[in-house]
């Protein structure tokens, strides 16, 4: 059964010519027996196939390419702590409030004098 996400996962991890973008078959072998692109001729020696996780750095190069990505941690993902609030929200809400009853009052002031 395929599982959700499978073949986004898959395009992450195709190995592909920096070069030009070629993702062919050829490309995906890690015995290195491809020594240029067969569509553009880039040298991969100088300039190797890497898969877009390879280029961002969540997969190694040197290491074989995995039919499916490493399993990410859950402290990854959630932190364990949640991120500190700050009082400083609390403030200006009571700040905003403390102005909107001194414009009222101002106005009930200045209706009650003009009439």
């Amino acid at each position: 059964m395929l599982k959700v996400g499978a073949r986004r996962s898959a395009r992450y991890h195709t190995r592909i010519c920096t070069a030009c973008g070629y993702r062919g078959k050829e490309l995906q072998h890690d015995d290195g027996t491809v020594v240029t692109c067969p569509s553009c001729g880039c040298d991969l020696y100088s300039r190797p196939a890497l898969s877009y996780a390879e280029m961002e750095g969540f997969a190694d190069a040197s290491e074989p390419m995995r039919s499916t990505p490493a399993p990410v941690p859950r402290q990854a993902v959630w932190p364990a702590q949640p991120a500190k609030s700050s009082s400083w929200g609390a403030v200006g809400l009571i700040l905003i409030l403390l102005l909107i009853v001194i414009a009222q009052a101002i106005v009930i002031a200045a209706q009650s004098t003009g009439s």
